[in-house]
């Protein structure tokens, strides 16, 4: 059972963190698939109708698109990412400002503000002998 819930927190944690990556994987490969398919049938109707001219295109075409996939997945994922930080930076911010306008209003109701505007807080026995020391001179 233990086993079983380690496996899960773990497969959970790491599909929030890399959900976009595996998608983006997953998609990247989709497409690799489909465009190899696509090929292949090119070329077999190529073989039956013997049209061998189109055939070096094809595979122009064929590299072209690949290469045009993994260029998306790249700047995909590359641009997602940064968009992503700055956005998590800003959310920041504005959490920030948001609790410091809150603050504000706050401290001005807060009793204890007074205390933590004094430079050093004195315990009872420092006050006493303060008082002791203020008495006898």
């Amino acid at each position: 059972m233990f086993k079983f819930l380690t496996k899960s927190i773990i497969a959970t944690a790491l599909l929030k963190r890399y959900q976009r990556l595996l998608i983006s994987v997953a998609v990247l490969f989709a497409c690799y698939f489909i465009i190899g398919q696509i090929h292949d049938d090119f070329l077999e109707y190529g073989e039956k109708t013997q049209n061998s001219a189109a055939v070096g295109f094809s595979y122009v075409i064929k590299w072209f698109s690949l290469t045009l996939a993994t260029a998306i997945f790249y700047v995909f994922n590359m641009y997602g990412s940064e968009k992503k930080k700055q956005l998590k930076r800003r959310g920041i911010q504005a959490e920030d400002l948001t609790s410091a306008i809150k603050n504000d209003d706050q401290r001005a109701s807060d009793p204890f503000e007074n205390i933590r505007r004094k430079e050093k807080l004195n315990s009872k026995a420092e006050q006493r002998l303060g008082e002791k020391n203020t008495r006898s001179n």
